[in-house]
């Protein structure tokens, strides 16, 4: 089931998905030249949330609101030297609203 979010033109906004670390698996933006009028993606990091070696990842995604309208984000949970519509995929149904 797709999650939502409703943002103004102009805001910031993140998505934060979870991975496991040390599997090779990282979530990365499908189609990322697609959604340039609608959003940019600013800043991108992941970080352990768990001490144990393999143990759970976050990470997060950092996105810059543009033009008013909506979109699908769509995320896929992949190894990278696996085929590029390999692993899970995770949408994101994003509202941008005009500012004001």
């Amino acid at each position: 089931m797709p999650q939502h979010i409703q943002v103004k033109a102009g805001e910031a906004f993140e998505i934060t998905l979870e991975g496991s670390g040390g599997t090779g698996f990282r979530w990365e933006l499908a189609s990322p030249t697609a959604t340039k009028r609608f959003v940019t993606l600013v800043d991108e990091d992941r970080k352990a949330i768990s001490t144990v070696p393999g143990g759970r990842t976050v990470q997060h995604f950092r996105f810059q609101a543009g033009a008013p309208g909506k979109l699908e984000l769509t995320f896929r949970y992949r190894r990278s030297w696996e085929a590029p519509d390999s692993g899970t995929v995770q949408t994101i149904d994003v509202q941008i609203d005009p500012p004001g």
